[in-house]
């Protein structure tokens, strides 16, 4: 997988094409997802943020012919995990540096890894149909404060 190289520049070409449905499909990577997360949660009102982001990856799947299915697309346990996760970096990270600064921070982090929910849910939980469709808590660490979001 190609390194996103985190600039301005960049961050607002990902959360641009994301959001007009011109990222190439190719581009919408882990580190991506993660870029338009920590965005919106820098910049929306704390209420608005999940139903924004479900919205936005679901038309965005739509537009580069990804199903959103019971198997495949938009992984609503998964959504709401990294959103409660960006926004618990947030609250140890001064919000105050620069995006390109806190895209960087947060993509170094454990949470920026790959496997990270794994600590919290078993595969067969995490992958299920009813973790993709619903939030389904973790079944095995504990996250605290999870299912607020």
């Amino acid at each position: 997988m190609k390194k996103i190289t985190v600039t301005q520049d960049n961050i607002h070409r990902i959360v641009t094409g994301f959001e007009g449905g011109t990222l190439p499909k190719e581009e919408w990577t882990h580190e991506a997802h993660l870029i338009m997360a920590l965005n919106y949660v820098l910049n929306l009102d704390a209420d608005a943020v999940l139903a924004h982001i479900r919205s936005g990856i679901i038309r965005y799947n739509e537009s580069v012919g990804t199903a959103n299915t019971a198997t495949s697309g938009y992984h609503e346990t998964l959504t709401v995990f990294y959103v409660q996760e960006v926004q618990r970096f947030l609250e140890h990270t001064d919000r105050t540096q620069p995006i390109a600064v806190l895209t960087q921070e947060l993509l170094g982090s454990e949470t920026a890894e790959r496997n990270y929910p794994l600590r919290f849910y078993t595969k067969e939980r995490l992958f299920s149909p009813e973790a993709r469709a619903m939030y389904v808590a973790p079944d095995r660490e504990h996250i605290q404060d999870l299912a607020h979001v």
